[in-house]
């Protein structure tokens, strides 16, 4: 129950983080926004899934709760998008 709570939470903050990033940076209306966008999306997956597997390498010796390795990916999926895309907006 716990994790779950703590998903929700974490989606409603990345909504609103995405819709002030999106109405900061005027959405995805021209060529920049989308290659920031695709620039992020590509680093996050990237961290990922070195994420996961360590983390299933983690819970298959015995040392990671597996809800632990959902909760953690998550939070890096969603909060790790965000902030790049933040950060690519004002280095780019």
């Amino acid at each position: 129950m716990d994790v779950l709570l703590v998903i929700i939470a974490l989606t409603i903050v990345y909504f609103v983080l995405l819709y002030s990033s999106l109405k900061n940076t005027g959405g995805l209306k021209d060529e920049r926004a989308r290659r920031i966008n695709q620039i992020a999306a590509e680093k996050t997956l990237i961290f990922l899934q070195a994420l996961l597997l360590a983390g299933l390498m983690g819970a298959e010796a015995g040392v990671v709760d597996p809800k632990s390795i959902v909760v953690i990916t998550y939070i890096v999926a969603i909060v790790g998008h965000v902030f790049l895309r933040y950060h690519y907006s004002r280095v780019m």
